[in-house]
């Protein structure tokens, strides 16, 4: 009964090792399969792969990634990790082909130290997603090791290796030193800044020279809250956000990662912050003592101490009027198409004027009478393009100093007539020159100066300044006399018949 129960695990065992080896074979095309059998790890695919040990010498680097997007480096210390150098590193184990083998088994007084694998010069351990499915089945496997040993002579490109606990020994190219043998500084993430420009919603400078500013966007524009609430120039604050996205540190410039070199390098009173807000995160960088034309910098929540160009202080240290917006009104129009109302008020009158598919522009108020359409449309063109000349006083305190106090002149424009207003802003006085006057957005405090050409004069004229200068009109081809009384004569002028 024993011997017959022991045939029947025998054959039951090899069925099961004929099934794993057919299974494993149908994984691939049976060319595929044989030249998979080639490679120092036939079942490797880097994609399995979530953590990595690189042991050489006294140095251990351990990389690990905890969703298959970004790597960290853990040891020695806590950076991020380069994710392109990482998935050069696990590329190469894919492909790495046997150009020969040296079989224990089949080698007089083998030994590994005659390969320099009885103390390897690197030790790289690849660590398996759990759960990973090695030649179509789960096993035991949690990890590769792979072992580098010597070149074979001084001069050649081939080195020794073995894969795991396996003494036999392959040779392979060894250009794949080149791929592997990494140091901290190749590891470490050269981009200092790591978002997405569309998630970003706050942007923090402080500056020892210019103080603390503070800009928030909301509804796709930017806004300045801090000291002070005004629209930001959206395209500036752009700008600040393309140039820490493309902030790469090179390599050589990474300087230290010691704490005690914050004091040494200036960091801990740096002279320039700037802080980059999403919803989930915060990064910021410090900037400290100058060398040469490079500054030493410093990322919250990371040892590295590293150099970036000067450049980069002079485009970001802005004072607080630098950042706000230079365009007095925002509102899409070109031309008047869009726009069907323009209002123009002040202490004593009211100027409505409103678009009509008979007549373009008709003055409804104070007198119903045709518009001069060239006039408004320059009008809505000037007014759209006014750029802000000086910022002239944010106190909110002190409007009858700019003629804004009780009788401003107060301009609205209507994208739709029966809805509110889509801008509206009022006009105070000019300045002692005459080339600026003073404005202010409604509901908002700071009172600014713009250019008064084509502008000024023209909104301070109101019904006269738009009102159809065309006395007649009549189509001049059908008039057949025409009559001309002056000082009681009388001037008579007739087409000839037939002319």
């Amino acid at each position: 009964m024993k011997f017959k129960t022991t045939i029947i695990l025998l054959i039951i065992a090899g069925i099961g090792a004929a099934y794993i080896f057919l299974y494993d074979k149908k994984q691939y095309r049976t060319d595929v399969w044989v030249q998979r059998q080639q490679m120092v790890l036939p079942d490797y695919k880097p994609g399995q792969i979530n953590k990595i040990e690189m042991k050489k010498g006294d140095t251990t680097i351990v990389l690990e990634s905890s969703d298959s997007v970004t790597w960290r480096m853990l040891e020695p210390l806590e950076l991020r990790a380069d994710k392109a150098e990482v998935e050069e590193i696990l590329s190469q184990f894919e492909f790495l082909r046997k150009i020969g083998s040296i079989e224990e088994s089949e080698t007089a007084n083998f030994s590994l130290k005659e390969y320099g694998l009885e103390t390897p010069s690197i030790v790289i351990n690849l660590w398996l997603k759990k759960g990973t499915m090695i030649g179509g089945t789960a096993g035991n496997v949690t990890k590769y090791v792979v072992n580098v040993g010597d070149k074979l002579a001084a001069g050649q490109d081939t080195v020794y290796i073995t894969a795991g606990d396996d003494n036999n020994v392959s040779v392979v190219n060894a250009k794949i030193l080149e791929k592997i043998d990494k140091n901290i500084n190749d590891l470490r993430n050269k981009w200092a800044f790591e978002f997405d420009k569309h998630s970003v919603e706050r942007v923090r400078i402080e500056s020892s020279t210019n103080g603390s500013v503070v800009c928030s966007k909301a509804e796709q524009l930017w806004w300045l809250t801090q000291p002070l609430s005004d629209r930001a120039d959206s395209e500036r604050i752009k700008d600040i956000l393309d140039e820490l996205k493309n902030l790469k540190i090179a390599k050589e410039d990474f300087v230290s990662d010691r704490e005690e070199d914050i004091i040494n390098y200036g960091l801990d009173k740096p002279v320039f912050t700037i802080s980059i807000g999403t919803t989930d995160d915060v990064q910021t960088i410090h900037l400290g003592h100058s060398l040469d034309e490079k500054i030493y910098a410093k990322l919250d929540g990371e040892s590295s101490i590293f150099f970036v160009h000067d450049i980069m202080l002079r485009d970001l240290d802005l004072e607080l009027n630098d950042l706000r917006d230079k365009q007095l009104l925002r509102f899409d129009a070109i031309g008047t198409y869009g726009i069907e109302k323009i209002d123009l008020k002040s202490a004593d009158t009211a100027l409505v004027m409103e678009k009509t598919e008979q007549y373009d522009w008709m003055i409804k108020s104070p007198k119903l009478i045709l518009a001069d359409r060239d006039t408004v449309r320059e009008f809505v063109e000037k007014i759209k393009d006014l750029q802000i000349q000086q910022y002239v006083d944010d106190s909110g305190t002190n409007y009858e100093k700019y003629g804004l106090a009780d009788s401003p002149l107060e301009v609205s424009v209507f994208r739709r007539i029966g809805e509110g207003e889509t801008v509206k802003f009022l006009i105070g006085n000019a300045d002692e020159n005459g080339g600026l006057c003073y404005v202010r957005r409604d509901g908002e405090d700071a009172v600014y100066s713009v250019p008064t050409e084509n502008f000024y004069d023209i909104a301070k004229a109101g019904y006269l300044a738009f009102r159809d200068k065309l006395v007649m009109e009549f189509p001049k081809e059908y008039a057949q006399k025409l009559v001309v009384n002056r000082d009681g004569n009388t001037i008579i002028c007739e087409q000839a018949e037939g002319s």
